[in-house]
Protein backbone atom coordinates (compact mmCIF):
# COMPACT_ATOMS: atom_id res chain seq x y z
CA UNK A 1 0.00 0.00 0.00
CA UNK A 2 0.81 3.72 -0.68
CA UNK A 3 2.00 5.73 2.52
CA UNK A 4 1.57 9.30 0.97
CA UNK A 5 3.57 10.82 3.44
CA UNK A 6 6.95 9.39 2.23
CA UNK A 7 6.46 11.76 -0.83
CA UNK A 8 6.42 14.39 2.12
CA UNK A 9 9.01 12.86 3.76
CA UNK A 10 11.70 12.97 1.07
CA UNK A 11 11.55 16.88 1.13
CA UNK A 12 10.74 17.48 4.75
CA UNK A 13 13.14 20.73 5.30
CA UNK A 14 11.20 21.97 2.25
CA UNK A 15 7.33 21.31 4.01
CA UNK A 16 9.15 22.52 7.55
CA UNK A 17 9.44 26.03 5.82
CA UNK A 18 6.00 25.52 4.35
CA UNK A 19 4.71 24.85 7.77
CA UNK A 20 6.81 27.99 9.27
CA UNK A 21 6.09 30.52 6.69
CA UNK A 22 1.98 28.98 7.26
CA UNK A 23 2.55 29.92 10.91
CA UNK A 24 3.82 33.19 10.26
CA UNK A 25 1.34 33.97 8.12
CA UNK A 26 -1.15 33.26 10.52
CA UNK A 27 0.27 34.49 13.69
CA UNK A 28 0.52 38.45 12.12
CA UNK A 29 -3.29 37.99 11.45
CA UNK A 30 -3.76 37.30 14.87
CA UNK A 31 -1.16 40.48 16.45
CA UNK A 32 -2.28 42.72 13.54
CA UNK A 33 -5.48 43.61 15.65
CA UNK A 34 -4.53 43.89 18.98
CA UNK A 35 -2.24 46.57 17.45
CA UNK A 36 -5.67 48.19 16.11
CA UNK A 37 -6.98 48.28 19.11
CA UNK A 38 -4.29 49.52 20.74
CA UNK A 39 -4.66 52.54 18.22
CA UNK A 40 -8.00 52.72 18.75
CA UNK A 41 -7.75 52.99 22.35
CA UNK A 42 -4.70 55.76 22.31
CA UNK A 43 -6.63 58.05 20.13
CA UNK A 44 -9.44 57.77 22.79
CA UNK A 45 -6.69 58.63 25.38
CA UNK A 46 -5.12 61.47 23.01
CA UNK A 47 -2.17 59.14 23.37
CA UNK A 48 -0.62 59.62 20.06
CA UNK A 49 2.64 57.54 20.89
CA UNK A 50 0.44 54.49 21.38
CA UNK A 51 -1.00 55.26 17.95
CA UNK A 52 2.16 55.84 16.04
CA UNK A 53 3.99 52.63 17.72
CA UNK A 54 1.00 50.28 16.56
CA UNK A 55 1.09 52.13 13.17
CA UNK A 56 5.03 51.12 12.76
CA UNK A 57 4.30 47.73 14.10
CA UNK A 58 1.43 47.03 11.86
CA UNK A 59 3.49 48.14 8.56
CA UNK A 60 6.06 45.47 9.96
CA UNK A 61 3.62 43.18 10.22
CA UNK A 62 1.86 43.57 7.09
CA UNK A 63 5.45 43.32 5.53
CA UNK A 64 5.72 39.67 7.06
CA UNK A 65 2.80 38.73 6.06
CA UNK A 66 3.70 39.59 2.62
CA UNK A 67 6.36 37.54 3.04
CA UNK A 68 5.20 34.30 4.47
CA UNK A 69 2.22 34.15 2.01
CA UNK A 70 4.55 33.98 -1.18
CA UNK A 71 6.88 31.71 0.40
CA UNK A 72 3.91 29.55 1.41
CA UNK A 73 2.54 29.61 -2.09
CA UNK A 74 5.60 29.12 -4.43
CA UNK A 75 6.45 25.90 -1.39
CA UNK A 76 2.78 25.20 -1.89
CA UNK A 77 3.13 25.03 -6.23
CA UNK A 78 6.35 23.29 -5.83
CA UNK A 79 5.51 20.47 -3.55
CA UNK A 80 1.96 19.78 -4.75
CA UNK A 81 3.23 19.34 -8.40
CA UNK A 82 6.67 17.71 -7.43
CA UNK A 83 4.85 14.94 -5.35
CA UNK A 84 1.88 14.89 -8.37
CA UNK A 85 4.43 13.87 -10.76
CA UNK A 86 5.99 11.20 -8.12
CA UNK A 87 2.58 9.74 -7.31
CA UNK A 88 1.55 9.60 -10.79
CA UNK A 89 4.88 7.47 -11.61
CA UNK A 90 4.83 5.53 -8.74
CA UNK A 91 1.19 4.50 -9.30
CA UNK A 92 1.05 3.89 -13.01
CA UNK A 93 3.99 1.58 -12.45
CA UNK A 94 1.71 -0.48 -9.40
CA UNK A 95 -0.93 -0.50 -12.28
CA UNK A 96 1.00 -2.04 -15.23
CA UNK A 97 1.88 -4.99 -12.52
CA UNK A 98 -1.72 -5.93 -11.90
CA UNK A 99 -2.65 -8.77 -13.64
CA UNK A 100 -3.72 -8.97 -17.24
CA UNK A 101 -7.01 -9.78 -16.79
CA UNK A 102 -7.78 -6.86 -14.35
CA UNK A 103 -6.50 -4.24 -16.53
CA UNK A 104 -7.74 -5.55 -20.28
CA UNK A 105 -11.09 -5.70 -18.40
CA UNK A 106 -11.59 -1.93 -17.31
CA UNK A 107 -11.94 1.06 -19.11
CA UNK A 108 -8.43 2.09 -19.95
CA UNK A 109 -9.41 5.78 -20.14
CA UNK A 110 -11.79 5.91 -17.46
CA UNK A 111 -9.10 4.68 -15.03
CA UNK A 112 -6.62 6.82 -16.30
CA UNK A 113 -8.42 9.92 -15.73
CA UNK A 114 -9.47 8.29 -12.42
CA UNK A 115 -6.28 7.71 -11.23
CA UNK A 116 -4.90 11.17 -12.09
CA UNK A 117 -7.86 12.90 -10.87
CA UNK A 118 -7.42 11.16 -7.01
CA UNK A 119 -4.15 11.73 -6.74
CA UNK A 120 -4.37 15.17 -7.69
CA UNK A 121 -6.75 15.41 -4.55
CA UNK A 122 -4.67 13.64 -2.10
CA UNK A 123 -1.49 15.76 -3.17
CA UNK A 124 -3.23 18.90 -2.52
CA UNK A 125 -5.11 17.58 0.60
CA UNK A 126 -1.33 16.88 2.36
CA UNK A 127 0.18 19.75 0.53
CA UNK A 128 -2.08 21.79 1.42
CA UNK A 129 -5.07 21.62 3.42
CA UNK A 130 -3.33 19.53 6.31
CA UNK A 131 -0.89 22.45 6.95
CA UNK A 132 -3.45 24.95 6.85
CA UNK A 133 -5.89 23.47 8.64
CA UNK A 134 -3.59 22.24 11.09
CA UNK A 135 -2.43 26.35 11.57
CA UNK A 136 -6.17 27.67 11.36
CA UNK A 137 -6.82 25.51 14.12
CA UNK A 138 -4.15 26.79 16.12
CA UNK A 139 -5.11 30.55 15.21
CA UNK A 140 -8.40 29.90 16.73
CA UNK A 141 -7.20 28.48 19.68
CA UNK A 142 -4.48 31.32 20.08
CA UNK A 143 -7.53 33.80 19.50
CA UNK A 144 -10.03 32.35 21.85
CA UNK A 145 -7.78 32.20 24.40
CA UNK A 146 -6.79 36.38 23.96
CA UNK A 147 -10.31 36.77 24.20
CA UNK A 148 -11.34 34.97 27.12
CA UNK A 149 -8.42 37.42 28.50
CA UNK A 150 -9.81 40.22 27.86
CA UNK A 151 -13.73 39.40 27.88
CA UNK A 152 -15.18 35.90 29.73
CA UNK A 153 -17.88 36.60 27.70
CA UNK A 154 -16.60 36.55 24.29
CA UNK A 155 -14.27 33.80 25.17
CA UNK A 156 -17.56 31.59 25.76
CA UNK A 157 -19.14 32.88 22.33
CA UNK A 158 -16.12 32.27 20.24
CA UNK A 159 -15.57 28.67 21.72
CA UNK A 160 -19.45 28.49 20.82
CA UNK A 161 -18.67 29.19 16.92
CA UNK A 162 -15.49 25.96 17.56
CA UNK A 163 -18.24 23.99 18.80
CA UNK A 164 -20.75 24.65 16.39
CA UNK A 165 -18.18 23.81 13.57
CA UNK A 166 -17.20 20.55 15.13
CA UNK A 167 -20.96 19.93 15.35
CA UNK A 168 -21.67 20.78 11.35
CA UNK A 169 -18.96 18.18 10.32
CA UNK A 170 -19.75 15.47 12.55
CA UNK A 171 -23.76 15.70 10.68
CA UNK A 172 -23.02 16.50 7.22
CA UNK A 173 -19.46 14.27 6.64
CA UNK A 174 -21.60 11.08 5.87
CA UNK A 175 -23.84 13.27 2.90
CA UNK A 176 -20.91 14.79 2.28
CA UNK A 177 -18.62 11.64 1.31
CA UNK A 178 -21.45 10.34 -0.67
CA UNK A 179 -21.87 13.08 -2.84
CA UNK A 180 -18.48 13.44 -3.27
CA UNK A 181 -18.50 9.83 -4.14
CA UNK A 182 -20.53 10.12 -7.08
CA UNK A 183 -19.30 13.00 -8.48
CA UNK A 184 -16.02 11.90 -8.54
CA UNK A 185 -17.25 8.76 -10.50
CA UNK A 186 -19.00 10.39 -12.72
CA UNK A 187 -16.11 13.27 -13.40
CA UNK A 188 -13.57 10.79 -14.44
CA UNK A 189 -16.17 8.90 -16.70
CA UNK A 190 -16.55 12.49 -18.56
CA UNK A 191 -13.02 12.81 -18.89
CA UNK A 192 -12.56 9.65 -20.00
CA UNK A 193 -14.99 9.60 -23.05
CA UNK A 194 -13.65 13.14 -23.72
CA UNK A 195 -10.35 11.36 -24.29
CA UNK A 196 -11.63 8.70 -26.01
CA UNK A 197 -13.34 10.12 -28.66
CA UNK A 198 -9.75 12.58 -28.93
CA UNK A 199 -7.83 9.79 -29.69
CA UNK A 200 -10.57 8.32 -32.15
CA UNK A 201 -10.92 11.75 -34.19
CA UNK A 202 -9.61 9.79 -37.09
CA UNK A 203 -12.40 7.22 -37.56
CA UNK A 204 -14.75 9.92 -36.44
CA UNK A 205 -13.91 11.93 -39.27
CA UNK A 206 -14.43 9.16 -41.68
CA UNK A 207 -17.39 8.30 -40.83
CA UNK A 208 -18.64 11.99 -39.98
CA UNK A 209 -20.22 10.79 -36.58
CA UNK A 210 -20.09 14.60 -35.23
CA UNK A 211 -23.50 14.34 -33.94
CA UNK A 212 -23.30 10.89 -32.23
CA UNK A 213 -20.33 12.12 -30.81
CA UNK A 214 -21.90 15.12 -29.30
CA UNK A 215 -25.21 13.22 -28.17
CA UNK A 216 -22.49 11.00 -26.33
CA UNK A 217 -21.44 14.14 -24.61
CA UNK A 218 -24.56 15.69 -23.38
CA UNK A 219 -26.13 12.21 -21.92
CA UNK A 220 -22.69 11.86 -20.04
CA UNK A 221 -22.01 15.52 -19.01
CA UNK A 222 -26.04 15.98 -18.02
CA UNK A 223 -24.91 13.32 -15.21
CA UNK A 224 -21.55 14.96 -14.20
CA UNK A 225 -23.27 18.57 -13.88
CA UNK A 226 -25.79 16.90 -11.93
CA UNK A 227 -23.90 14.55 -9.52
CA UNK A 228 -21.43 18.08 -9.21
CA UNK A 229 -23.91 20.74 -8.76
CA UNK A 230 -25.54 18.36 -6.06
CA UNK A 231 -22.45 18.44 -4.53
CA UNK A 232 -21.07 22.15 -4.43
CA UNK A 233 -24.85 23.44 -3.61
CA UNK A 234 -24.25 20.83 -0.15
CA UNK A 235 -21.08 21.99 0.26
CA UNK A 236 -21.67 25.86 -0.18
CA UNK A 237 -25.01 25.76 1.87
CA UNK A 238 -22.67 24.53 4.96
CA UNK A 239 -20.73 27.06 4.19
CA UNK A 240 -23.20 29.78 4.09
CA UNK A 241 -24.92 28.76 7.24
CA UNK A 242 -21.52 28.69 8.56
CA UNK A 243 -20.88 32.14 7.85
CA UNK A 244 -24.48 33.26 9.07
CA UNK A 245 -24.82 31.66 12.65
CA UNK A 246 -20.82 32.74 13.12
CA UNK A 247 -22.25 36.56 12.10
CA UNK A 248 -25.16 36.21 14.65
CA UNK A 249 -22.61 35.38 17.31
CA UNK A 250 -20.95 38.35 16.84
CA UNK A 251 -24.07 40.46 16.67
CA UNK A 252 -24.90 38.90 20.25
CA UNK A 253 -21.75 40.01 21.52
CA UNK A 254 -21.81 43.49 20.27
CA UNK A 255 -25.28 43.83 21.94
CA UNK A 256 -24.26 42.10 25.12
CA UNK A 257 -21.14 44.17 25.19
CA UNK A 258 -22.90 47.39 25.02
CA UNK A 259 -25.41 46.95 27.90
CA UNK A 260 -22.16 45.94 29.67
CA UNK A 261 -20.34 48.76 29.18
CA UNK A 262 -22.58 51.32 29.14
CA UNK A 263 -22.96 50.38 32.63
CA UNK A 264 -19.46 50.51 33.49
CA UNK A 265 -18.30 53.37 31.62
CA UNK A 266 -15.34 51.94 30.58
CA UNK A 267 -12.95 53.79 28.45
CA UNK A 268 -11.65 50.24 26.86
CA UNK A 269 -15.41 49.71 25.41
CA UNK A 270 -13.75 50.94 21.93
CA UNK A 271 -10.83 49.09 21.98
CA UNK A 272 -12.18 46.10 23.02
CA UNK A 273 -15.39 46.31 20.32
CA UNK A 274 -12.76 46.89 17.25
CA UNK A 275 -10.15 43.61 18.58
CA UNK A 276 -13.72 41.96 18.46
CA UNK A 277 -15.03 42.62 15.38
CA UNK A 278 -11.45 42.06 13.63
CA UNK A 279 -11.18 38.23 15.32
CA UNK A 280 -14.61 37.38 14.70
CA UNK A 281 -14.21 38.38 11.26
CA UNK A 282 -11.01 35.91 11.42
CA UNK A 283 -13.45 33.47 13.09
CA UNK A 284 -15.95 33.50 10.52
CA UNK A 285 -12.57 33.30 7.90
CA UNK A 286 -11.38 30.42 9.83
CA UNK A 287 -14.60 27.85 10.66
CA UNK A 288 -16.10 28.51 7.06
CA UNK A 289 -12.38 26.98 6.05
CA UNK A 290 -12.64 24.60 8.20
CA UNK A 291 -16.28 23.78 7.02
CA UNK A 292 -15.17 23.59 3.38
CA UNK A 293 -12.00 21.31 4.89
CA UNK A 294 -14.96 18.98 6.10
CA UNK A 295 -16.00 18.23 2.24
CA UNK A 296 -11.80 18.27 1.09
CA UNK A 297 -11.70 15.97 3.77
CA UNK A 298 -14.46 13.74 2.54
CA UNK A 299 -13.36 14.02 -1.19
CA UNK A 300 -9.77 12.52 -0.02
CA UNK A 301 -11.03 9.58 1.49
CA UNK A 302 -13.19 8.87 -1.30
CA UNK A 303 -9.99 9.00 -3.62
CA UNK A 304 -7.74 7.06 -1.12
CA UNK A 305 -10.09 4.54 -0.74
CA UNK A 306 -10.36 4.53 -5.06
CA UNK A 307 -7.11 3.79 -5.32
CA UNK A 308 -6.61 1.56 -2.89
CA UNK A 309 -9.50 -0.62 -4.05
CA UNK A 310 -6.78 -0.61 -7.35
CA UNK A 311 -3.81 -1.22 -5.21
CA UNK A 312 -5.91 -4.38 -3.54
CA UNK A 313 -6.06 -6.10 -7.27
CA UNK A 314 -3.60 -9.01 -7.03
CA UNK A 315 0.02 -8.48 -8.70
CA UNK A 316 1.23 -10.13 -11.62
CA UNK A 317 3.80 -12.43 -9.39
CA UNK A 318 7.06 -13.94 -11.06
CA UNK A 319 9.06 -17.12 -9.91
CA UNK A 320 12.76 -17.14 -9.41
CA UNK A 321 13.80 -19.30 -11.87
CA UNK A 322 16.28 -17.46 -13.94
CA UNK A 323 17.00 -19.97 -17.35
CA UNK A 324 20.14 -18.98 -19.06
CA UNK A 325 18.15 -19.49 -22.17
CA UNK A 326 14.78 -20.61 -23.40
CA UNK A 327 15.09 -23.21 -25.75
CA UNK A 328 11.68 -24.88 -25.68
CA UNK A 329 8.29 -23.85 -24.61
CA UNK A 330 5.35 -26.27 -23.95
CA UNK A 331 1.69 -26.43 -23.20
CA UNK A 332 -0.13 -29.07 -22.18
CA UNK A 333 -4.06 -29.25 -22.52
CA UNK A 334 -4.38 -25.34 -22.16
CA UNK A 335 -8.00 -24.44 -21.32
CA UNK A 336 -8.88 -20.54 -21.84
CA UNK A 337 -12.31 -18.52 -22.02
CA UNK A 338 -13.21 -14.84 -22.08
CA UNK A 339 -16.58 -15.36 -19.79
CA UNK A 340 -18.88 -18.02 -20.89
CA UNK A 341 -17.23 -18.22 -24.45
CA UNK A 342 -14.23 -20.86 -25.27
CA UNK A 343 -11.45 -19.71 -26.69
CA UNK A 344 -8.84 -22.47 -26.11
CA UNK A 345 -9.52 -25.84 -25.04
CA UNK A 346 -7.53 -28.62 -24.26
CA UNK A 347 -4.97 -27.56 -26.35
CA UNK A 348 -0.90 -29.23 -26.62
CA UNK A 349 1.79 -27.77 -28.23
CA UNK A 350 5.69 -27.82 -28.01
CA UNK A 351 8.20 -24.94 -29.70
CA UNK A 352 11.60 -26.09 -30.12
CA UNK A 353 14.62 -23.94 -30.97
CA UNK A 354 15.46 -24.21 -34.75
CA UNK A 355 12.05 -23.95 -35.88
CA UNK A 356 9.38 -21.27 -37.25
CA UNK A 357 5.95 -22.47 -36.12
CA UNK A 358 2.81 -20.59 -37.48
CA UNK A 359 -0.12 -20.39 -35.88
CA UNK A 360 -3.53 -19.75 -38.21
CA UNK A 361 -6.93 -19.66 -37.51
CA UNK A 362 -9.97 -17.55 -38.14
CA UNK A 363 -10.85 -13.57 -36.04
CA UNK A 364 -11.23 -14.36 -32.75
CA UNK A 365 -9.98 -17.94 -32.58
CA UNK A 366 -7.92 -16.96 -29.98
CA UNK A 367 -4.65 -17.08 -31.84
CA UNK A 368 -3.14 -13.78 -29.76
CA UNK A 369 -4.74 -15.26 -26.81
CA UNK A 370 -2.43 -18.05 -26.88
CA UNK A 371 0.29 -16.18 -27.18
CA UNK A 372 -0.73 -14.20 -24.09
CA UNK A 373 -0.55 -17.03 -22.27
CA UNK A 374 2.43 -18.85 -23.92
CA UNK A 375 4.31 -15.59 -21.85
CA UNK A 376 1.84 -16.35 -18.94
CA UNK A 377 0.26 -12.53 -18.96
CA UNK A 378 -2.94 -14.38 -19.11
CA UNK A 379 -3.58 -17.46 -16.61
CA UNK A 380 -5.64 -20.32 -18.17
CA UNK A 381 -8.35 -21.90 -16.57
CA UNK A 382 -6.80 -25.20 -16.68
CA UNK A 383 -3.81 -27.30 -17.46
CA UNK A 384 -0.02 -25.92 -17.94
CA UNK A 385 2.55 -23.55 -19.74
CA UNK A 386 6.30 -24.60 -19.22
CA UNK A 387 9.38 -22.74 -20.32
CA UNK A 388 12.37 -25.61 -21.09
CA UNK A 389 10.05 -28.13 -19.01
CA UNK A 390 9.93 -25.86 -16.45
CA UNK A 391 6.56 -24.63 -15.27
CA UNK A 392 5.89 -20.88 -16.10
CA UNK A 393 5.16 -20.34 -12.45
CA UNK A 394 8.21 -21.25 -11.14
CA UNK A 395 10.29 -18.48 -13.48
CA UNK A 396 10.86 -15.01 -13.45
CA UNK A 397 9.02 -14.15 -16.47
CA UNK A 398 9.97 -10.26 -16.37
CA UNK A 399 13.47 -10.81 -17.09
CA UNK A 400 13.50 -13.61 -19.12
CA UNK A 401 10.50 -11.26 -21.53
CA UNK A 402 12.86 -8.33 -20.91
CA UNK A 403 16.06 -10.30 -22.08
CA UNK A 404 15.26 -13.16 -23.62
CA UNK A 405 12.34 -12.76 -25.94
CA UNK A 406 10.98 -10.40 -28.48
CA UNK A 407 7.55 -9.63 -29.39
CA UNK A 408 6.75 -7.93 -32.60
CA UNK A 409 3.07 -6.54 -32.40
CA UNK A 410 0.53 -5.64 -35.23
CA UNK A 411 1.11 -2.14 -33.76
CA UNK A 412 3.67 -1.40 -32.40
CA UNK A 413 4.00 1.26 -29.78
CA UNK A 414 7.31 3.59 -30.07
CA UNK A 415 8.73 5.49 -27.40
CA UNK A 416 9.54 9.60 -27.70
CA UNK A 417 13.31 8.77 -28.80
CA UNK A 418 14.67 8.81 -32.06
CA UNK A 419 14.88 5.77 -34.78
CA UNK A 420 18.26 5.28 -33.71
CA UNK A 421 17.22 5.28 -30.22
CA UNK A 422 13.86 2.90 -31.06
CA UNK A 423 16.20 0.80 -32.71
CA UNK A 424 18.74 -0.04 -30.13
CA UNK A 425 16.87 0.15 -27.08
CA UNK A 426 17.44 -3.06 -25.10
CA UNK A 427 19.75 -5.06 -27.80
CA UNK A 428 22.22 -7.53 -27.67
CA UNK A 429 23.98 -5.99 -31.21
CA UNK A 430 24.03 -2.78 -32.60
CA UNK A 431 25.52 -4.09 -35.86
CA UNK A 432 22.72 -3.15 -38.91
CA UNK A 433 23.41 -6.11 -41.64
CA UNK A 434 22.78 -5.45 -45.22
CA UNK A 435 19.59 -7.10 -45.01
CA UNK A 436 18.22 -5.39 -42.13
CA UNK A 437 19.13 -2.05 -43.83
CA UNK A 438 17.12 -3.17 -47.02
CA UNK A 439 14.16 -2.57 -44.00
CA UNK A 440 15.19 0.44 -42.84
CA UNK A 441 15.55 2.20 -46.73
CA UNK A 442 12.94 4.93 -45.41
CA UNK A 443 15.10 6.40 -43.28
CA UNK A 444 17.45 6.98 -46.33
CA UNK A 445 14.09 9.74 -47.40
CA UNK A 446 14.41 11.30 -44.02
CA UNK A 447 16.18 14.76 -43.41
CA UNK A 448 17.77 13.49 -39.81
CA UNK A 449 18.39 9.68 -40.49
CA UNK A 450 18.33 7.60 -37.61
CA UNK A 451 18.16 10.98 -35.46
CA UNK A 452 14.39 11.73 -36.79
CA UNK A 453 12.78 12.32 -33.52
CA UNK A 454 9.71 9.83 -32.77
CA UNK A 455 6.72 11.62 -32.01
CA UNK A 456 4.01 10.79 -29.07
CA UNK A 457 2.41 7.10 -30.60
CA UNK A 458 4.72 7.50 -33.62
CA UNK A 459 2.40 10.18 -35.01
CA UNK A 460 5.22 11.38 -37.66
CA UNK A 461 5.70 7.55 -38.83
CA UNK A 462 3.65 5.51 -41.02
CA UNK A 463 2.24 2.10 -40.17
CA UNK A 464 4.50 0.47 -42.04
CA UNK A 465 7.64 2.43 -41.16
CA UNK A 466 6.70 1.77 -37.20
CA UNK A 467 6.21 -1.88 -38.18
CA UNK A 468 9.78 -2.12 -40.01
CA UNK A 469 11.39 0.05 -36.78
CA UNK A 470 9.77 -2.83 -34.25
CA UNK A 471 10.95 -6.08 -36.91
CA UNK A 472 14.34 -4.48 -36.62
CA UNK A 473 14.80 -4.04 -33.07
CA UNK A 474 13.43 -7.58 -32.08
CA UNK A 475 16.01 -8.97 -34.47
CA UNK A 476 18.83 -6.93 -32.90
CA UNK A 477 17.74 -8.27 -29.38
CA UNK A 478 18.57 -11.53 -30.72
CA UNK A 479 15.93 -13.07 -28.79
CA UNK A 480 15.65 -16.92 -27.80
CA UNK A 481 12.20 -16.56 -28.68
CA UNK A 482 10.55 -14.27 -31.26
CA UNK A 483 7.00 -13.59 -31.37
CA UNK A 484 6.09 -11.91 -34.56
CA UNK A 485 2.08 -10.98 -34.69
CA UNK A 486 0.93 -9.97 -38.20
CA UNK A 487 4.07 -8.69 -38.88
CA UNK A 488 3.65 -7.80 -42.73
CA UNK A 489 -0.15 -5.95 -42.36
CA UNK A 490 1.96 -2.53 -43.47
CA UNK A 491 4.43 -3.85 -45.80
CA UNK A 492 5.15 -3.70 -48.98
CA UNK A 493 5.82 -7.00 -50.97
CA UNK A 494 9.36 -6.50 -51.67
CA UNK A 495 9.61 -6.28 -47.61
CA UNK A 496 7.87 -8.93 -46.89
CA UNK A 497 10.02 -11.01 -49.50
CA UNK A 498 13.06 -9.78 -47.36
CA UNK A 499 11.70 -10.46 -43.90
CA UNK A 500 10.91 -13.82 -45.02
CA UNK A 501 14.44 -14.30 -45.68
CA UNK A 502 16.00 -13.17 -42.30
CA UNK A 503 13.52 -15.48 -40.71
CA UNK A 504 14.78 -18.60 -42.68
CA UNK A 505 18.67 -17.54 -42.56
CA UNK A 506 18.15 -17.08 -38.88
CA UNK A 507 15.94 -19.69 -37.51
CA UNK A 508 18.46 -22.06 -36.16
CA UNK A 509 19.38 -19.27 -33.36
CA UNK A 510 15.75 -18.74 -31.90
CA UNK A 511 12.33 -20.24 -31.69
CA UNK A 512 10.17 -18.32 -34.22
CA UNK A 513 6.21 -18.00 -33.52
CA UNK A 514 4.21 -15.95 -36.29
CA UNK A 515 0.65 -15.22 -36.41
CA UNK A 516 -0.30 -14.03 -39.90
CA UNK A 517 -3.22 -14.21 -42.36
CA UNK A 518 -0.81 -14.16 -45.15
CA UNK A 519 -0.44 -17.26 -46.68
CA UNK A 520 2.51 -16.81 -48.66
CA UNK A 521 4.25 -15.09 -45.97
CA UNK A 522 3.42 -18.26 -43.73
CA UNK A 523 5.30 -20.30 -46.23
CA UNK A 524 8.47 -19.85 -44.42
CA UNK A 525 7.29 -21.66 -41.28
CA UNK A 526 8.42 -25.16 -40.77
CA UNK A 527 5.35 -26.33 -38.71
CA UNK A 528 1.61 -24.85 -38.53
CA UNK A 529 -0.47 -24.97 -35.33
CA UNK A 530 -4.27 -23.95 -35.94
CA UNK A 531 -6.74 -22.81 -33.58
CA UNK A 532 -10.35 -23.55 -34.32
Amino acid sequence: MVKYTDYIKKRKFLYCCLFVSCVVMMISQVIIPIYLSNISAGMLELEWRVVKNGGIAIVILAAVRLISEYLWGHLDYYLSNKSLVEAENDYVQKYLKKEYAFISGNDFMYLSQRINNDIVVIMDYFNEKVPMVCCHVAKLSGIIVILFLRDVVIGLISLLCIIFVVVVYVVSRKKMYGLSKKTSESESYFFSYVSVKLSRVKEIKLGAKYSEIGNGFVQIGDKYVKNAVKYLDFSNLINILGTFFMTAFLAVYILISRGRYDVVQDISLGATLVLSIFYFQQIIEDTSYLLGYSGMRQKYLVSKTRLDNILNVPDDVDGKVLPAAITELGGDKLVFNYGEKKIIENMNFNFKKGKIYGICGKNGSGKSTLVLLLLGILKPISGSVSWNNIDIKEINRTQIIKNNIAVTSQEPVLLEKTIQDSLFENVRTKEITEDYRGLLEFVNGKEKGLATPVYINGTNLSGGEKQRIAIVNSLLKKPDVLIMDEPTSALDVGSISLLSKILAAEKRERITIIISHDKDFMEVCDEMVEIK
